[in-house]
């Protein structure tokens, strides 16, 4: 049998994932809903004023030192954010929850021969030019496989 005239086919829309940086607004972000606190170890201080300055990811933020929560430890501070200053997590892509948007992309429509997606290669695939075309490929498909069966031609 020509693989042209296999039964099976594989029917498949693939589309690119495209990210951009978001803001803590756009995602909703719990701390800059809500505010936020950090705890800075005293050998950190430097640095995290070079962050809350925008130095480090070019945004600024507003924090307000704690005071006497750590009076027994002199080696920290705590410090608090209101709401609307970004996280840390925002331009950090090694955060937990990284501030991310997906875009727009486009689809691509693919049709190949083989019965699982284990033999589905889009390198071996023919790529439809768009939708409509995909889906008219699958209902001349379908309609074929349909008068097979009642032919009593069962491959596969």
């Amino acid at each position: 049998m020509r693989p042209q005239d296999d039964p099976h086919k594989t029917y498949a829309i693939r589309s690119p994932i495209r990210t951009r940086p978001a803001t803590c607004e756009e995602m909703d972000c719990p701390a800059w809903r809500d505010g936020w606190t950090i705890t800075v170890p005293l050998i950190d201080m430097e640095f995290f004023k070079a962050v809350c300055a925008g130095r480090v990811d070019g945004i600024k933020r507003e924090p307000i030192e704690v005071t006497g929560l750590f009076e027994m430890n002199k080696d920290v501070r705590e410090f608090m954010f209101n709401p609307g200053n970004s996280c840390f997590d925002v331009r950090n892509p090694l955060a937990e929850k990284p501030h991310v948007k997906v875009l727009p992309a486009p689809e691509f429509y693919f049709v190949g021969h083989g019965s699982t997606g284990n033999q589905f290669r889009i390198k071996n695939a023919r790529q439809h030019a768009n939708g409509e075309d995909w889906q008219e490929d699958m209902q001349e498909h379908l309609a074929r496989v349909k008068q097979d069966e009642e032919r009593g031609n069962r491959n596969g």
